[in-house]
């Protein structure tokens, strides 16, 4: 017998649940690869960052010619495309690059490390910083000197005095120097670090210090940082490497040698990749230790302490090919970070290119290689990779760059299955609470961040005026106990510059959380089966796994659509509904893309019914309340509706800022939300996008005076 073949009722509702968990455990990525960019050289370094304040990512690039190198900058025309390259910086030898406001003035400036002499003791290391215009050229160059040659560029404010500052690695010296920004120009101090392999063995090289990354591993609100220190001993095995954490106490660092070995790494890179507000580091390795080829992710505990994971296996993988260099982002549109790697061709045949692990979330691991091919074929040659928002989209683009040149690959990934898709343009996407909601605690915080000038540095969650949490990158995903009673959330996205984007709106906690149940369930608290109630409806659920699992997702469907996602064991949601009989239906994935599900109906009496066109063939959108020019209170009441073809969800814009989104799965032709959104006294203009599958939209504008 068929899988779904059971009653009618029961037809309709496990074939498309079936359907339903399908999409939610396989979100494959889609990437079609751009026109392809000639570089002016071959680059050696790569940054995705917005230097003309447009809000799409531009390629910064340190490339190498035969005078040594140059830094040079193409501009994105936010469609794929680029402009003719700019060249910035030329010198003998530019070794690390690095990007922040040093100047507060709100645009993108650059640092260079260069190295002039020998590349032993007796080199000599500078660092150039040129400030932007935020219009894609830079003024002079300042020049500071840091001692013997660069290993390592990072910026970070060191000191929480609003300012970014720079650490410098010495390759030799066995030191960091902090260049403190003064407001426009830098004083230095050093201070020596430890090293693993100490050697004074004629002919090899003693331990040289070669990548550098910032963050705040132990989420103190302090920026930390990172080294790698490589062997050159002759009892090492070739490029054995060892790392050692530097922690920010406010007063200076203290080092700790942390246990992590590897042979053949490549740059460090760092990325909050679990979402728990503590930076973690990564990096791809080509070497001589078992495997001898992969990705290492490094989680930081918050202690000092790492655990170090195999992302990638390159001698038991398959599909994919050797990681040359990394980069971070959610390319699947999951609202899980990923990683994604310039690469070889896989051993399976092909050709060189690009591969994408996608991650399961958590420290749960990552799956097999997705392999994306080069559309230069056999003759690819992929160096270095980056990652942004390069157009209108609201998906994070990859740049990888190949011998000579650079291919931008478009994410064409559908955002049905993100819980919180990223803003299209510029802004924040507050997805949890509901604005004007009520919520059990501990409250589930959801958002995700489109900077105006990339890359974005962190989101902050602030209750009540009191920052709560903070991630380092472009998505937050958190649970945080609040207490009963009215409250007030804020999600602040911070730029690269220090530029940063609010969104607000006011929720309810009411007494008790849906308790979780004993044994491995659904379990649905409100609300209770055949009972009529009010709208907007709250709904709130909880699961328990089997045994050894966890429970990743949850999900709430209201009459066979898709109205609510999590990531978490608890679900709550105040979804408006018209008057009438409804179907509930709760389900919980589990870390094995198993399910479990929960059904049961309930009535709505006094409803709000769907706000529709009344006539599509005279206008296809259609905005109930608020009324053009009225004067209402705080929350506001926005519903609106549309008769399309594939409608796949809708954006509510307040003043250009994304406020509200609501994702239509399964897909129909019709679709209709009733959201209340808290907004600041005075007029306001919203906008009502409504998304089909096909990529493009249609807008209704409203204006409106708040009391």
């Amino acid at each position: 017998m068929h899988r779904c073949s059971f009653s009618k009722v029961a037809l309709v509702l496990v074939c498309f649940l079936t359907v339903a968990l399908a999409v939610q455990a396989q979100n494959p990525p889609v990437f079609t690869a751009g026109q392809q960019v000639t570089e002016l050289s071959q680059a050696a370094r790569v940054l995705a960052a917005d230097v003309n304040n447009d809000g799409f990512a531009d390629l910064v690039a340190l490339e190498l010619n035969s005078n040594g190198s140059r830094v040079v900058i193409y501009i994105s025309n936010g469609d794929g495309t680029f402009r003719a390259p700019i060249q910035v910086l030329e010198g003998t030898s530019p070794s690390e690059i690095a990007v922040g406001d040093f100047n507060q003035d709100g645009n993108l400036d650059l640092a260079v490390a260069t190295n002039t002499g020998p590349l032993d003791q007796t080199g000599q290391g500078t660092v150039t910083v040129v400030f932007g215009n935020g219009q894609g050229s830079f003024g002079s160059p300042q020049i500071y000197p840091v001692g013997g040659p660069v290993g390592g560029l990072a910026a970070g404010d060191f000191n929480n005095d609003g300012r970014m500052d720079l650490a410098v690695l010495g390759v030799f010296s066995k030191s960091v120097t902090i260049l403190t920004n003064t407001g426009g120009a830098f004083t230095a101090s050093s201070f020596s670090v430890p090293t693993q392999f100490d050697s004074q063995n004629p002919g090899f090289f003693p331990d040289h210090l070669v990548s550098l990354v910032a963050g705040d591993f132990n989420a103190d609100g302090k920026m930390d940082l990172v080294y790698e220190d490589v062997c050159g001993d002759s009892g090492c095995v070739v490029s054995q490497e060892a790392y050692y954490l530097l922690t920010n106490t406010g007063s200076g660092f203290t080092p700790t040698f942390l246990t992590l070995e590897s042979t053949g790494a490549t740059s460090l890179h760092v990325a909050d990749l679990d979402g728990d507000g503590r930076a973690d580091f990564y990096f791809a390795f080509n070497g001589c230790r078992g495997p001898c080829s992969g990705v290492t992710v490094a989680y930081s505990n918050g202690d000092g302490t790492f655990q170090m994971v195999d992302a990638v296996n390159g001698d038991t993988s398959t599909g994919g090919g050797d990681p040359i260099d990394v980069i971070v982002g959610d390319f699947n549109n999951d609202g899980i970070m990923d990683i994604a790697a310039a690469s070889s061709a896989p051993s399976t045949g092909g050709t060189p290119g690009l591969d994408i692990y996608l991650s399961k979330g958590g420290r749960s691991g990552f799956a097999a290689p997705i392999h994306i091919e080069s559309p230069n074929g056999v003759n690819a040659s992929p160096f270095r990779i980056a990652a942004g928002f390069t157009n209108h989209d609201g998906s994070t683009d990859i740049f990888l760059v190949e011998n000579g040149d650079f291919i931008p690959f478009l994410n064409h990934t559908s955002t049905a299955q993100d819980p919180c898709p990223y803003p299209a343009d510029p802004g924040i996407n507050f997805c949890l609470p509901a604005s004007a909601g009520s919520v059990t605690s501990p409250v589930h915080f959801v958002g995700s961040f489109h900077t105006q000038t990339q890359p974005a540095n962190r989101i902050e969650l602030w209750i009540d005026g009191q920052k709560q949490f903070q991630v380092f990158g472009d998505r937050i995903d958190t649970s945080v106990p609040v207490s009963t009673g009215v409250h007030i959330a804020t999600l602040v996205g911070v730029s690269a510059t220090g530029q940063f984007i609010k969104s607000t709106r006011s929720f309810t906690v009411l007494t008790g959380p849906c308790p979780v149940p004993t044994t491995p369930s659904v379990s649905i608290c409100t609300p209770v089966p055949g009972s009529t109630v009010g709208s907007p409806t709250h709904i709130s659920a909880s699961a328990a796994p089997q045994a050894g699992r966890t429970i990743t997702a949850m999900r709430i469907y209201i009459d066979n659509q898709a109205r609510q996602t999590v990531n978490g064991n608890t679900i709550a949601a105040d979804i408006a509904l018209p008057s009438g009989n409804h179907a509930l239906t709760v389900v919980a994935w589990d870390n094995t893309g198993a399910s479990q599900t929960k059904s049961e109906n309930f009535n709505v009496a006094g409803g709000t019914a769907p706000c529709l066109p009344t006539d599509p063939n005279v206008s296809s959108v259609r905005i109930c309340t608020p009324a053009q020019d009225s004067t209402v209170d705080s929350p506001v009441e926005v519903s609106a509706g549309a008769t399309l073809q594939a409608i796949t969800g809708a954006q509510v814009y307040v003043d250009n800022v994304p406020a509200h989104f609501d994702d239509n799965f399964p897909v129909s032709n019709s679709f209709s939300i009733d959201v209340r959104l808290a907004m600041a006294a005075g007029k306001h203009q919203l906008a009502i996008v409504f998304y089909k599958n096909d990529g493009s939209a249609v807008v209704a504008f409203v204006n409106v005076t708040v009391r």
